[in-house]
């Protein structure tokens, strides 16, 4: 409830918030023990970095034999793994029907380069495909993306990501790789935003301010309307 409240409240129109009134209210006392267990049990952006590199290169391993058998699936893990070690930023999206196995490509990559000690941000376009992959988050909340209640939005949004924050810190020095799975299901106006903060950031004008970006999808499953 809290974190429906605190996600809802700054952009809801007036049918909205009449909703909202009829939600439990929390006191001061009952927001701030809600904010303190929400720290205690996730650490900030564990996600990223809470990774046992030996564990991780077994994990890669078992997941790379199996991509061996499809010659698509292994030219992409190695064709990935080749650019990224290399100085040429990585750009690339995957186009392949649902079932094809871009999921678990993609999380063999992520334990390859968690192996290796690089940075990777796993995110995915709605809950259920950011559940699939491993350490996974929604792009809304891996780079806090204001929700639009209303589907009204248009144009670049402003992210509040500060310098000085863990995210900002993340972005700014350290991130290596973002993997985005299911890309066609996002618009394109959190894409151009996105890109406007991460080269803000990174004083970097290369897109995504030179971070290596790979992402998927299957435009076959996208609606034919805005």
């Amino acid at each position: 409830l809290f974190d429906i409240r605190s996600s809802l409240e700054a952009d809801a129109n007036s049918v909205e918030r009449a909703a909202l009134a009829l939600l439990p209210q929390l006191t001061e006392s009952q927001k701030a023990l809600v904010q303190s267990i929400g720290q205690q049990a996730s650490p900030p952006l564990a996600h990223v970095y809470d990774y046992n590199m030996a564990s991780e290169w077994m994990d890669f391993e078992i997941k790379y034999e199996r991509c061996k058998d499809i010659a698509a699936q292994k030219r992409l893990i190695d064709d990935v793994i080749a650019v990224v070690q290399s100085p040429t930023q990585l750009l690339l999206f995957v186009d392949a029907p649902g079932g094809c196995g871009k999921t678990f490509c993609f999380n063999c990559l992520l334990a390859y380069f968690r192996s290796q000690g690089l940075v990777a941000l796993a995110v995915a376009s709605t809950g259920i495909a950011a559940l699939q992959l491993s350490g996974g988050k929604t792009v809304h909340t891996a780079f806090g993306v204001p929700i639009d209640p209303t589907g009204r939005r248009r144009g670049r949004v402003t992210l509040n990501i500060s310098k000085n924050s863990a995210l900002g810190k993340l972005i700014m020095y350290y991130l290596d790789v973002i993997i985005w799975d299911e890309t066609p299901m996002t618009n394109c106006d959190i894409f151009e935003s996105l890109d406007h903060t991460m080269r803000e950031l990174r004083a970097d004008p290369r897109p995504f301010g030179g971070v290596n970006v790979l992402s998927a999808g299957d435009f076959r499953q996208t609606m034919p309307v805005v």
